[in-house]
């Protein structure tokens, strides 16, 4: 939850399972959203969830009284508010769209399992950290069995995953089409064999010449590109 606002203020704890708001239903992002959008700020309201804890799911329940959403993108988000927003109730929560979903109980075990299956399989475990799902929350690895201890088999997994995701995330940079790095070599080649089908009575040192040109530009078009991903995000927060 955000601090100083009302989840935090009740209690509310990352990795909670939402599934009511005034009683209705929550069981996945979008129904959480339309929930919120039938609130007002200034309007108390009673959340239903699940928290884990020592080994179990508890069944909670808290009042708390909305901020206003619009006040919140004001302060926090002014680029991303909107008119719409005013009045709108608040609770300052963020979701991941798990929770309590009409979806299979192998569905994630299956995914994690066989990543390779399918390509939506793939980019799903490719994901994960950005899902919030690596390393595994406690709420997450509390409804699965698992082979070995918890505690032990958990963190194997995780540190295997990461070991997973850092080398895939090398090699990926690694064939970017940009010297010094393996794939700025072969776009490099590449470019160099058009080019002597193109001019067949061209000289090497010009072949040589212009592969070298357009793998230099390519090489700092990426570069920027690198650094505007790291920089103007910075640059945007500064300024909000």
């Amino acid at each position: 939850g955000v601090k100083g606002y009302p989840a935090y203020e009740a209690g509310m704890k990352s990795v909670e399972v939402l599934y009511s708001i005034n009683g209705t239903e929550i069981n996945n992002g979008s129904t959480f959203f339309l929930a919120m959008n039938k609130t007002a700020a200034g309007e108390n309201v009673v959340v239903e969830y699940y928290r884990y804890e020592n080994g179990t799911f508890e069944n909670r329940s808290v009042s708390m009284v909305l901020a206003d959403k619009y006040e919140y993108y004001e302060k926090y988000h002014a680029n991303k508010n909107d008119e719409e927003f005013r009045g709108k109730g608040f609770i300052g929560l963020s979701t991941i769209n798990m929770g309590i979903n009409p979806i299979p109980a192998d569905y994630y075990p299956h995914r994690l399992a066989h990543p390779l299956s399918s390509t939506k399989n793939f980019f799903f475990y490719v994901a994960l950290p950005f899902a919030g799902l690596s390393p595994f929350p406690d709420g997450f690895t509390a409804i699965y069995s698992t082979p070995l201890p918890s505690s032990i088999f958990w963190p194997l997994a995780n540190t295997f995953y990461w070991l997973f995701w850092l080398n895939f995330a090398i090699g990926t940079f690694n064939v970017l089409p940009a010297v010094p790095l393996d794939g700025g070599y072969i776009f490099k080649d590449g470019i160099a064999s058009i080019t002597r089908k193109i001019g067949r009575k061209m000289k090497e040192e010009k072949v040589d010449r212009i592969s070298s040109s357009v793998t230099t530009i390519f090489s700092v078009i990426v570069l920027l590109a690198i650094l505007a991903m790291l920089v103007i995000p910075r640059i945007r927060a500064l300024l909000a």
